[in-house]
């Protein structure tokens, strides 16, 4: 799926469109297996800001799979960005850029849909998709109960050597241990 940020913006184009998670292969790859058959919707808004740059205002939703990477259950995600961009001709706009929306550089007329949207929504991919399930993670469970009972063992203080120790054995006339 291509997109024409330059021409949608100066028509002031609503753009709406479904496509796979193949689409978006960093995502997919991310998601692994678990992600094949998911989904993403892209419903934007492309205009030019006061200055005459494109932007684009975006929701994008992603409905798909996600194994967890602690207890490798696989369970349900539905993750919805909200995206507000700028696009720039090149690095040095960008670094000139002081404006409220993300800045994005694009090259060429025509892109991926990928290239504008998959950064927001790889950001938005939860570590751990069963931590925010009924039943939480066992996995991440079992880790926190291990650090708070390592936390609750006080550690015995370590005893600091005197660094003038050795001037000491020096003007007693003992040598140090080599």
């Amino acid at each position: 799926m291509v997109l024409e940020p330059y021409r949608l913006a100066r028509e002031d184009a609503q753009y709406t469109v479904r496509v796979s998670l193949a689409d978006f292969p960093r995502i997919a790859e991310a998601l692994g297996p678990a992600g094949a058959g998911g989904m993403v919707a892209v419903d934007a808004h492309f205009f030019r800001d006061e200055q005459g740059r494109p932007c684009v205002e975006a929701t994008v939703r992603l409905d798909g799979r996600q194994r967890c990477a602690n207890c490798e259950r696989e369970e349900a995600l539905a993750l919805e960005v909200r995206v507000d961009l700028v696009v720039l001709r090149d690095e040095a706009a960008q670094a000139q850029y002081a404006g409220h929306r993300d800045p994005i550089t694009l090259e060429g007329k025509k892109v991926p849909l990928a290239d504008v949207f998959e950064d927001d929504l790889l950001l938005a991919l939860p570590e751990r998709p069963c931590a925010a399930q009924a039943e939480p993670c066992p996995y991440a469970e079992a880790l926190w109960v291990m650090a708070s009972q390592q936390a609750a063992e006080p550690e015995a203080p370590k005893k600091r050597e005197n660094p003038f120790a050795a001037l000491a054995q020096l003007k007693t006339g003992e040598l140090p241990p080599e």
